[in-house]
């Protein structure tokens, strides 16, 4: 049986979380279509189950499958997935050892299309299938694709960094009502200043009184 793919790893991620929670006795194309798992893809996730020995050729669950996804511990259950991981593939691990885990995506596509006889696109996909199952084991560290100006480059971790939120509720603070200058007669240069001022919005009518009852007081009737 030739080495099972998926196109992206975020599919195979999705269904192993699904088994984790619950693993059906029967894994067929209409099973993971009820469930809403990999649409259009159910046929590699299979192969991915059958290949790791979870599944039999009826497609349904195995001892072994139902031993892997009862495991609730993380821990647990990537030490159990990394020796299925490390039995179904065993031909590259006797060709790299512990190094298999951590194979460059490169060097792991040359293998599967040496072995194989795939094509390149098929080959990238298998090579993503491991990394997946590698990374799912507790094995290798995620590897985020980021788009540059020449292309795809690999970032092992990508770190977000939350910014505040800001409570929109919140009042804001009233901005200082900067001074009305009004020219007096004869200026020859006459000066507009805008005044900004910040209210609630549940404000009352007398609030918005005072407010500009200050504002005629203090800054234009003290100007004349």
């Amino acid at each position: 049986m030739s080495h099972p793919y998926v196109p992206s790893g975020g599919i195979l991620q999705s269904a192993i979380s699904q088994f984790r929670q619950s693993f059906p006795a029967k894994i067929d194309s209409d099973t993971l279509k009820k469930l809403a798992i990999a649409s259009g893809n159910e046929n590699g996730v299979i192969n991915v189950l059958k290949y790791l020995e979870a599944v039999n050729q009826e497609n349904k669950r195995t001892q072994i499958g139902q031993d892997l996804f009862s495991l609730h511990d993380d821990q647990e259950f990537g030490e159990k997935l990394s020796e299925l991981v490390e039995s179904a593939y065993s031909d590259l691990f006797e060709l790299r050892s512990n190094g298999a885990w951590n194979a460059n995506q490169d060097d792991l596509i040359s293998f599967f299309r040496r072995s194989d006889g795939t094509s390149a696109v098929v080959g990238k996909r298998q090579a993503i299938t491991f990394q997946t199952l590698a990374s799912l084991s507790g094995k290798r560290e995620e590897e985020i694709l980021t788009r540059g100006p020449r292309g795809p480059n690999k970032v092992s971790k990508k770190k977000v960094t939350l910014e505040p939120r800001v409570n929109e509720g919140a009042q804001k603070p009233p901005k200082p009502a900067e001074k009305v200058v009004v020219p007096r007669s004869g200026s020859d240069v006459a000066l507009t200043v805008r005044v900004e001022v910040n209210l609630p919005a549940n404000a009352s009518k007398d609030a918005y009184d005072h407010i500009f009852a200050s504002i005629k007081k203090n800054l234009i009737d003290g100007n004349s």
